[in-house]
C-alpha cells in the first residue's frame, strides 16, 4: 500500500506498478479447487416477525408509503411500461431506466414480507405478472429493439445497458419469489440466467464487454447469478458466474480480482466507476459462500479496506466528483470537502457491507452500516419518502433528484437492505447490529420464540434498554455490539454490570441463562468528537505543498453539520483558528422541528453556528446548505 510519505514519483511509480502488473502479469482466474461453500457465520431473521421505530423504522416506513406504493401499481406504471413488447420493439436509446422495475422488485418485494401490506403485495403481483407475460420465447425481459439487445446478431458487442436491466429483473424475481413464491416467477428468473448462459458463456459473447465502464456493467451479473443459484441449486448458474470472473480477468485494465488480491487502489481498477464495481464486489461476496475459494473473498476485503481507508466519506457511502468522472472513485490519499457521495453507490456499499456482516459476523461492518444508515442514508431521503437526492454533498447544497432517477429506486432499495441486519442470529443467539427502537421475535433452539425489544432514543440518546423474553428459560448468546467511538460503555443485566470489559468495536457476548422479563442495559457515552483530515495529493496523487486542513464534529453514530452556504462554486470566507474546536462547543436548544441535540460553536470575533446532526440540516428541505468539513486557518509549515 502506499504510504503518507510518497512524494509524486512514489505515486506515480505505485500507479504504472498496478496497472503493468496485469499487463505482463495476467493472472489466471482463481483456484475453483475448493468447491465446499462457507456457511455464513450470521442469520436474518424472519423479518414478518419484526418491527422497527424511532427514526429508522419513520424512514423505512416513509420509504414504502412515499415510493414504493406509488412507483410501480400495475401495467400502465412508467418503469413497467418499458417492458410492453410493443414498447420495447421500438426502444433504440440505449439507456439504464429499465433497472427501475428490478430495484422496485427486490425493495417491493422485502416491504411486503416485512409488513403484509395487502395493497403492496396486490401492486407486486399484477406489475410481476404482466412483466412474465413480456417476457420472449428465449428468456429476454428487457426494455430494448431486436437490433441492439444482448442478443442481437453482430460481429462485435454492442456496449448498452441491456445486460444490467435484464440482471435486475433476475434479481427482482428471485427477491419476489422469496416472500410470494410462485413458480412462474422462479422460472422466469431462469429463463433470464439460461438466456445468460446462451448468449455469452455457450455463444461466444463477451459479457466483460456487453455494457459500459470498462466491463462492470456485464460483470455486475455476478450479483444476480448467484441468487439464483441459491435459489435453485442449479450448478449452471454458479458456473455462469464463475464465467464472469473469467472474463474480468481476461479483459486488460479490468482484472478486478487479480488487481484487488494485489492490493491496488480501487481507483485503478476498470475505469474507477465506483456503484458498478462495488457491485462486482458484492457478487464475489456470495460467490465465496458458495464455492469457498478464498480468493474471492480476498479480494473483496482488500478492496473494502481500501474503500473504508481512503474514499468513504465521512457520512458513509463511497465518494467521487472531483479529480474526474463525477462518480468514479479518486487516488488514494485525494480528498476535497465538496466531493460527494451518489446515492445509487451508497445502496450497493450498504449491500456490500450486509453481505459481510453475514459471512464474517464482524462488528466492522455492522459499525459501517450505522454509519451509513444515520447520516448518508436519512441525509439523502426526503420526508416525503419518495424523494431523493442524486448526489449528497459534505459541504454543499442539498438538490431533490427527479423521481425517475437512478438513484431515487437505489434509496428506496436501499433501506429495505437495513431492516434484515438489526437483529441477527449467531451461534444460536441474537446479535444485535443496529441500534434502533425495535422488538423482534426469534426462534432459537431450546428457547422457543424470542421476543427482543429495544427501548432508545438513539441516535441522539446512548441509553439502550432491551428486553428479552424467551418462551421458555433456555442457555443463549446475546452479542452487543460496542461502537468503535463508544468509550467506556457500559453493559448490565438485571441490575449487574457483566463482568466481560465491553471493547470499542467489538462484540460484546453475553453468555448466560436467560429468562422471559430479563433487562439488558447498555449505555455508550456520546461525547463530542472531531475529525480531521487534510488534502495533502492533488487528483493525481501528486502531493502538493498548498495544503489546507479541515475538520469536523461527531456525536456518537451522528455526523454533525451547519447550514453555513459552502460550495464548490462558492467556498465560503468562513475559516476556523485551530482544529481543537471542543473548547469553543456548548449546548445548544434544538431548532423547531429537529429531534438530534443541536450545539453552537463560538468563535472569537466570528458570528456562532448552529451545529445539528448532518441529515436534519434545515429539516431536509429541498435547496438547503450542509457544511460538514470546517477549514481551518493555514498554520505556517513546521521547519
Amino acid at each position: 500500500m502506499i504510504s503518507h510519505s510518497l512524494n509524486s514519483s512514489g505515486s506515480a511509480l505505485m500507479t504504472t506498478f498496478c496497472s503493468t502488473l496485469t499487463v505482463l502479469l495476467l493472472l489466471s482466474p482463481p483456484s475453483q479447487l475448493n468447491a465446499e461453500p462457507v456457511a455464513a457465520v450470521m442469520q436474518q431473521i424472519d423479518t414478518s416477525r419484526l418491527h422497527i421505530d424511532g427514526v429508522l423504522g419513520k424512514a423505512i416506513d416513509a420509504g414504502v408509503q412515499g415510493r414504493l406504493k406509488h412507483l410501480c401499481k400495475d401495467a400502465n406504471s412508467r418503469p413497467i411500461r418499458l417492458f410492453d413488447r410493443a414498447v420495447a420493439d421500438k426502444e433504440t436509446d440505449k439507456n439504464w431506466q429499465g433497472e427501475h422495475a428490478g430495484k422496485w422488485l427486490v425493495a417491493a418485494s422485502r416491504a411486503a414480507g416485512r409488513t403484509g401490506d395487502p395493497q403492496l403485495i396486490k401492486y407486486l403481483r399484477d406489475v410481476a405478472d404482466f412483466l412474465v407475460s413480456q417476457q420472449r420465447p428465449n428468456g429476454y425481459l428487457g426494455t430494448y429493439a431486436p437490433s441492439i439487445r444482448i442478443t442481437a446478431k453482430s460481429d462485435v458487442n454492442i456496449k448498452s445497458w441491456d445486460v444490467w436491466v435484464n440482471a435486475y429483473m433476475m434479481l427482482g424475481l428471485v427477491e419476489l419469489n422469496k416472500h410470494l413464491p410462485n413458480e412462474k416467477y422462479i422460472d422466469a428468473a431462469k429463463k433470464i440466467g439460461d438466456l445468460y448462459i446462451e448468449t455469452f458463456q455457450k455463444g461466444g459473447k463477451s459479457i466483460a464487454h456487453a455494457g459500459y465502464h470498462h466491463g462492470m456493467v456485464g460483470t455486475g451479473s455476478i450479483d444476480a447469478a448467484m441468487e439464483l443459484y441459491f435459489a435453485t441449486g442449479d450448478e449452471k448458474y454458479l458456473e455462469f458466474a464463475k464465467y464472469c470472473t473469467r472474463q474480468m480477468e481476461y479483459r486488460k485494465g479490468l482484472e478486478l480480482i487479480s488487481r484487488s488480491l494485489k492490493g491496488c487502489d480501487v481507483a485503478l481498477i476498470g475505469n474507477g466507476k465506483n456503484y458498478e464495481m462495488t457491485r462486482n464486489f458484492v457478487g464475489l461476496a456470495k460467490l465465496y459462500r458458495a464455492t469457498g475459494n478464498h480468493d474471492y473473498l480476498q479480494a473483496v476485503l482488500n478492496s473494502w479496506q481500501n474503500i473504508k481507508d481512503h474514499h468513504l466519506t465521512l457520512t458513509g457511502g463511497p465518494w467521487g466528483g472531483i479529480g474526474g468522472h463525477l462518480e468514479c472513485f479518486n487516488v488514494e490519499f485525494f480528498f476535497n470537502p465538496y466531493g460527494f457521495n451518489e446515492t445509487c453507490t451508497t445502496m450497493v456499499w450498504t449491500r456490500l457491507n450486509s453481505q459481510l456482516l453475514m459471512l464474517t459476523g464482524r462488528a466492522e461492518y455492522a459499525q459501517q452500516l450505522e454509519k451509513t444508515a444515520y447520516n448518508a442514508i436519512l441525509g439523502a431521503q426526503f420526508p416525503d419518502g419518495f424523494g431523493w437526492c442524486y448526489y449528497s454533498h459534505t459541504n454543499g447544497k442539498r438538490i431533490r433528484t427527479s423521481p425517475w432517477a437512478c438513484c431515487s429506486s437505489s434509496g428506496a432499495m436501499e433501506l429495505e437492505e437495513l431492516p434484515p441486519v438489526i437483529y441477527t442470529i449467531k451461534d444460536n443467539g441474537i446479535a444485535l447490529n443496529i441500534y434502533t427502537r425495535s422488538a423482534a421475535q426469534i426462534q432459537l433452539p431450546g428457547a422457543g420464540a424470542v421476543t427482543i425489544e429495544q427501548k432508545t432514543d438513539y441516535p441522539f440518546d446512548g441509553n439502550i434498554e432491551v428486553t428479552i423474553t424467551p418462551q421458555k428459560n433456555a442457555d443463549f448468546p446475546v452479542f452487543v455490539r460496542i461502537p468503535r467511538w463508544a468509550d467506556k460503555a457500559g453493559v448490565s443485566v438485571n441490575g449487574r454490570v457483566v463482568p466481560e470489559k465491553p471493547v470499542p468495536g467489538k462484540y460484546l457476548d453475553i453468555s448466560r441463562n436467560w429468562s422471559p422479563g430479563d433487562t439488558l442495559k447498555i449505555s455508550f457515552p456520546m461525547k463530542l468528537r472531531l475529525a480531521e483530515i487534510s488534502n495533502e495529493y492533488n487528483e493525481k496523487g501528486e502531493y502538493i505543498d498548498t495544503t489546507q486542513r479541515f475538520v469536523a464534529i461527531l456525536r456518537g453514530p451522528l455526523v454533525y453539520a451547519t447550514n453555513l452556504p459552502d460550495t464548490l462554486e462558492h467556498p465560503t470566507g468562513f475559516r476556523v483558528p485551530t482544529s481543537d474546536l471542543l473548547p469553543f462547543i456548548s449546548p445548544a436548544e434544538t431548532p423547531p422541528g429537529l429531534q438530534g441535540p443541536a450545539y453552537k460553536l463560538r468563535l472569537p470575533g466570528k458570528d456562532p453556528l448552529t451545529l445539528v446532526p448532518f441529515y436534519e440540516v434545515g429539516a431536509r428541505k429541498e435547496g438547503i446548505h450542509r457544511t460538514t468539513w470546517l477549514h481551518v486557518e493555514k498554520a505556517s509549515k513546521p521547519q
